[in-house]
């Protein structure tokens, strides 16, 4: 649990304003590496194609890679850019945490961590890597339960929401 902890201040740390600013990506494609325990599998990859059917033209396309099976502290703590980084961890006091490097108008890499120990069932599971996602992809910052019934992010929904694609359309067409 320590070591879980000591690498979630390192991606913070990485990324102080990691989820403060509207960064998005300007890449074209952004690999998305999922590297999480079996338990998750199917959630990344299918939550890959939910965000590319609601993503607007002006977004990146999200390329789904399965990676071998690695803990997210055997990770390079290097940034791997031009991807979303999808890791497991044994235990830790988060059920996901997004830390998105960026040079506050550009996201660079991201990083989620998902808890193994608080995968509660597939609909909050999904909840929780559809909520990371949306960090992940348009930099937004958590209001824990503000739109409950209509957003992943900001909710409790298994799938992007209409404020979710909202959002998405508003950050990735500003510069179109």
């Amino acid at each position: 649990m320590a070591r879980a902890f000591l690498l979630a201040l390192v991606v913070l740390l990485l990324a102080p304003d990691a989820l403060a600013a509207p960064a998005v990506w300007a890449d074209q494609s952004v690999r998305v590496l999922d590297y999480t325990t079996p338990q998750w599998d199917g959630l990344v990859d299918g939550m890959v194609d939910e965000f590319n059917g609601m993503l607007p033209e002006s977004a990146p396309q999200l390329v789904y890679r399965r990676m071998p099976k690695r803990a997210c502290q055997d990770l390079t703590p290097r940034p791997v850019f031009g991807a979303i980084i999808f890791c497991s961890v044994p235990t830790a006091p988060f059920a996901g945490m997004a830390g998105v490097l960026h040079d506050d108008t550009t996201i660079v890499e991201t990083r989620v961590m998902l808890n193994d120990t608080m995968f509660l069932n597939a609909r909050h599971a999904t909840n929780i890597v559809c909520h990371e996602m949306m960090h992940a992809v348009t930099g937004i910052e958590d209001r824990y339960q503000r739109r409950p019934k209509t957003t992943c992010v900001w909710g409790s929904l298994p799938a992007p929401g209409r404020f979710d694609v909202a959002y998405a359309r508003r950050v990735y067409e500003r510069g179109s």
